[in-house]
């Protein structure tokens, strides 16, 4: 809550979260520098945020207890209003390079939303960052998708930039900005396509791409689906790059930034078989092989993608009376070791009174893979935590919603 607070004092920030996916979040930005110069707008953000520095982000991870509780545990249930210490967020580590304002050391933590409409900050693998960090200490630092900063290669960080370095302004930098009014003028048009242009050509020249094909290894059949790139240093579930995938197998990544990527394959082919597969056709992340980006270079690769056999999970649900379920949005959820939620199913314990303590789950089409199992509920309360392997059989367990802890 201190960070909130703390965030809003630069900029309005609307966030409404509603429920644990990626459709769920809201955001909206809005700036309070109005009608200023760049120059006074790089001297008011400096004023207001806690810590500023240039730094590359060298990990993030996401932090959620139903990742870190251990198997048995319990765990958040309500899908609607996770409290701060249990919301899914990401930590993300940076190696400083420059400092102008805090007493920072060579690394520095920055915490920050998931994305996907929660306000999270997103920040370029092997790429140096502007970054400006609120928060009550040193210790508990945040950004948000709202604040200022960003690749310093981009014109927008220019003028910041030459604030934050004691330099002189430029002409441009002490222009009044009003805010548009009107139609935009050829010239406008004109100038405003070359500042894209020159970031574009920027920007291409410090990144690079993955480009290349998908297909089976046995049989035929077309692809479909998508696939993600995640950068072996840390990943958002919302935040990372995601391409679909063409009707004749092919790929190619938007531009990313230095270092390594795992490759991330899920859809299916003609028959509409269901596939989740790491790069070069592995189910586990840690069996998976990182691909190298450089910049200014788009390197080829064909992923072959292997036919997998489904299997069925059921189970059961139990809770307690004191609940009230009847009118509660309640499902049961597997999750990947990442936190991604890869299958769910809503379990309905509407009825007549008394209102039934246990239901069946069925389900179908699970690929391979440990998982993490949950009920979650919309309100609710707390679940065990149940870790599963889905081999070679059918797989059967129960679950528990409970009213408190």
């Amino acid at each position: 809550m201190m960070r909130s607070v703390l965030l809003a004092r630069v900029f309005s920030v609307a966030c409404i979260i509603s429920a644990f996916s990626g459709e769920a979040y809201a955001c909206k930005c809005a700036s309070n520098f109005q009608d200023q110069n760049s120059w006074e707008n790089a001297k008011l953000e400096a004023a207001s945020a806690a810590a500023i520095f240039e730094g590359v982000p060298e990990h993030a991870e996401m932090r959620w207890d139903v990742l870190t509780a251990k198997n048995g545990d319990l765990v958040s249930a309500d899908a609607s209003s996770w409290d701060l210490s249990s919301r899914p967020h990401m930590t993300i580590t940076f190696r400083a390079q420059r400092a102008y304002k805090g007493n920072l050391g060579s690394e520095v933590q920055i915490g920050t939303g998931l994305g996907g409409g929660d306000c999270g900050a997103s920040f370029n693998t092997g790429l140096t960052s502007l970054v400006y960090a609120f928060g009550p200490d040193f210790d508990h630092l945040a950004v948000s998708m709202c604040g200022p900063g960003g690749w310093i290669g981009n014109s927008d960080q220019e003028t910041r930039l030459r604030f934050l370095r004691k330099e002189h302004p430029t002409a441009s930098d002490l222009l009044l900005r009003h805010r548009r009014i009107g139609q935009e003028t050829q010239r406008d048009r004109e100038r405003r396509q070359h500042i894209f242009n020159e970031r574009e050509k920027r920007y291409a020249s410090a990144t690079g791409q993955i480009c290349g094909s998908i297909i089976r290894t046995s049989a035929k059949g077309s692809p479909t689906g998508r696939i993600s790139f995640l950068p072996t240093v840390g990943y958002s579930l919302f935040n990372s790059v995601t391409e679909e995938v063409a009707a004749d197998g092919s790929f190619c990544s938007r531009r990313l930034g230095p270092g390594k990527y795992y490759l991330y394959f899920e859809g299916g082919f003609d028959e509409k078989k269901a596939v989740d597969v790491f790069y070069p056709g592995v189910n586990d992340r840690m069996a998976a092989t990182g691909i190298e980006v450089a910049a200014n270079r788009t390197d080829s690769i064909t992923f072959s993608v292997p036919t997998e056999k489904a299997y069925s999970v059921i189970g059961l649900v139990s809770t307690d009376d004191k609940t009230g379920l009847g009118s509660n949005d309640v499902s049961v959820a597997l999750l990947s070791p990442d936190g991604r939620i890869r299958y769910r199913q809503s379990v309905s314990f509407e009825g007549f009174f008394p209102l039934p303590k246990t239901k069946y789950f069925h389900l179908e089409n699970v690929l391979p893979g440990h998982y993490i199992a949950l009920v979650l509920a919309d309100p609710g309360g707390y679940t065990k935590k149940q870790e599963i392997d889905v081999a070679t059989h059918m797989k059967m367990f129960s679950l528990v919603l409970l009213h408190k802890k």
